[in-house]
């Protein structure tokens, strides 16, 4: 174990505990037999995370980081309803608008990092080559090479996988939606973690589909505790979880339990939608398997996209399953026909090339940098009482702001702004999470992100100072 994995674990349990000041360097270097160097590098790379910070002259001390309210526990399902789905108003949210304010609420990767310029320029080769041959013969699954790159890809994260086991679609959207149409009837219940993408949700109401909203901490992932106590109770027909990276909460489940989830699913014979889409941007390496890679009963159809490492504009993801495979495809096409070939070819060509895994290197670099400011802003200027877990991945930040803060008020002020977040209340079918919402920090460097988050955070102390205000009646 490095380093750095021994030291992040020992914080993690709390046997280095909020304020505690860490091991010097030279001892560390002779407990663990490696170099200075080494050891700060170790050091710089979890003050990085957040994990720590350094005292000038005294050292590095584990970062003091508040008390969060106590996880649902099992016996809690009773409160979650199935209810249909209620109207989000989630689609203002998927386009990203051109104003500066408004990045703190897009889920879109940064794709103006100069990585992704061959990328591009493959794309202007392939659309060129397109046109000189338009009538390239297209397979129902997608072009046999960028198959073969995502079957390597899922070997890389643990699966055993064949070129076969992959179809492509048209972002990871389609895969969900399909996963669903093919492993539910409408009418039926479909577990999810709470709280959750909230994308998912409006594909839920689409397939008629209701959910069960199952409490997830961002430390553990979904409770399943809680989870067996709604399979004893209803008759779930599938479980929806994003595991790894997770949006909006940032964590990864450990792989223990998440093959005691495989287990469970094993038991009460219900399949799992795995949505993958962010775990190659893992802030934690190699990075984190998925649950499909220990799936020996091909329970578990994994749902992945290029849109959050790439670009979303490419309209380029997959499905990657051991079963259903006629079925999945035939919804597939039913549903779109076939995905378009000019962004395929172009992806292929980045991956062979190598540019693909420069690219993500690059990328998950930038956003541990970028998590690093949001943090530091967040602690500097939202109100005491404000609290967060660092994100094992993504470029998403989950806040949860003091209970008097409602989230609707906060938004309606941000307006005034041109500052566009996303509320607690969109990741639940039933709007839970009213003091809470969703920080993406994937451009931060493109603005002024100090003034933007300041401002966020004055809007918050203002909610605050007026629900106080209005509390004893001054």
């Amino acid at each position: 174990m490095s380093v750095a994995a021994h030291l992040r674990e020992r914080i993690e349990k709390g046997i280095f505990s909020s304020g505690m000041r860490l091991p010097s360097v030279r001892t560390l270097s002779s407990d663990h037999g490696v170099s200075v160097t080494t050891v700060q590098l170790a050091y710089r790379q979890l003050e990085s995370d957040g994990l720590i910070e350094s005292k000038p002259q005294s050292g590095y001390y584990v970062k003091t980081i508040p008390v969060l309210p106590r996880p649902m526990a099992a016996n809690d399902i009773k409160a979650f309803s199935t209810e249909p789905v209620e109207s989000q108003n989630s689609v203002e949210f998927e386009y990203y608008m051109e104003h500066p304010g408004l990045l703190l609420g897009t889920g879109y990767p940064c794709m103006n990092a100069p990585s992704m310029a061959p990328l591009f320029t493959a794309l202007h080769r392939q659309a060129q080559n397109y046109v000189q041959s338009p009538q390239t013969r297209r397979h129902p699954s997608g072009l046999l090479a960028l198959r073969e790159h995502i079957s390597h890809l899922m070997l890389d994260a643990g699966c055993q996988s064949r070129t076969d086991d992959v179809i492509i679609t048209n972002g990871c959207k389609e895969a969900l939606f399909i996963a669903l149409k093919a492993s539910c009837e409408p009418g039926d219940l479909v577990a999810i973690e709470s709280p959750c993408y909230f994308g998912i949700l409006e594909l839920l109401k689409i397939a008629g589909v209701t959910p069960v909203e199952i409490p997830a901490d961002p430390v553990h992932g979904l409770s399943l505790e809680a989870l067996v106590v709604a399979l004893e109770t209803l008759p779930i027909k599938a479980v929806y979880l994003s595991p790894n990276c997770n949006n909006p909460q940032g964590y990864t489940m450990s792989d223990v339990r998440k093959r005691q989830l495989l287990n469970i699913a094993n038991k009460y014979d219900i399949t799992l939608i795995e949505d993958d889409i962010y775990s190659e941007l893992s802030y934690l390496l190699p990075r984190p398997r998925p649950i499909k890679s220990w799936d020996s009963e091909n329970r578990v159809i994994l749902c992945s996209s290029f849109s959050k490492t790439l670009t979303p504009d490419m309209k380029t993801g997959w499905i990657f399953a051991n079963r259903q495979q006629k079925k999945l495809l035939n919804l597939k096409l039913m549903t779109s026909g076939v995905t378009a070939i000019t962004p395929q070819m172009a992806i292929a060509d980045f991956i062979e090339q190598g540019h693909y895994a420069r690219h993500i290197r690059k990328m998950r670099l930038l956003y541990r940098k970028h998590l690093a400011i949001a943090q530091e802003k967040v602690l500097a200027y939202f109100p005491k009482g404000t609290h967060f877990i660092s994100p094992q991945g993504g470029y998403h930040l989950w806040i949860n702001l003091p209970n008097e803060i409602q989230i609707s008020e906060l938004c309606a002020q941000l307006e005034l702004k041109k500052i566009k977040i996303l509320p607690g209340t969109l990741f639940s079918p039933q709007k839970r999470f009213t003091s809470s919402l969703r920080l993406s920090y994937s451009s931060l460097h493109l603005y002024d992100a100090d003034e933007m988050i300041e401002s966020l955070a004055q809007s918050a102390r203002q909610c605050l100072t007026e629900v106080k205000s209005s509390t004893f009646g001054l």
